[in-house]
């Protein structure tokens, strides 16, 4: 799936920084818990603020996302690492999360047109943690960020 030109600058910023972090561990592969480090390390951001604005440890977060980062024997070049099937899973979900929120903003625009937003790191959040990707990050929900809570907080702030 091709949507690299429908992720805003934030979603792109967290998605390079998950594959600095993924070539870091060595690993051949970006798997959901570097999208997670993505979104906690790659600066302010819709993902990162809601993180905070749910009071989440961020420290505390990073340290476990760490430890539940697969570690390999390196790629070894600096060619782009494809997403595991679980980040592919993630991504489409995150996909769907953004035009499903695009449709509900549409819909509240009484007849007019909105502008078309990108898709923010806030969707890549959800589609780490929707348990229709059958890929959710475990180490976000140990941490007390829930689907269901990070859905109503975005769609009451926009």
């Amino acid at each position: 799936m091709d949507i690299w030109h429908q992720l805003s600058d934030d979603s792109r910023r967290v998605i390079l920084h998950a594959q600095g972090r993924a070539r870091e561990f060595g690993a051949t592969a970006i798997t959901p818990e570097h999208l997670a480090l993505g979104i906690v390390d790659a600066g302010p951001g819709s993902g990162r603020a809601i993180l905070e604005q749910m009071g989440v440890n961020i420290e505390g977060l990073r340290t476990a996302l760490i430890g539940a980062s697969p570690i390999g024997d390196g790629a070894g070049d600096d060619a782009p690492l494809d997403l595991d099937a679980r980040a592919q899973a993630c991504l489409q979900t995150a996909h769907l999360e953004w035009r499903s929120h695009t449709a509900a903003l549409n819909g509240r625009a009484n007849g007019e047109p909105l502008p078309q937003p990108k898709l923010e790191s806030v969707h890549l959040l959800l589609g780490l943690l929707s348990p229709t990707s059958r890929s959710e990050c475990r180490t976000l929900i140990s941490h007390g960020v829930f689907f269901g809570e990070v859905r109503q907080l975005v769609h009451r702030a926009k």
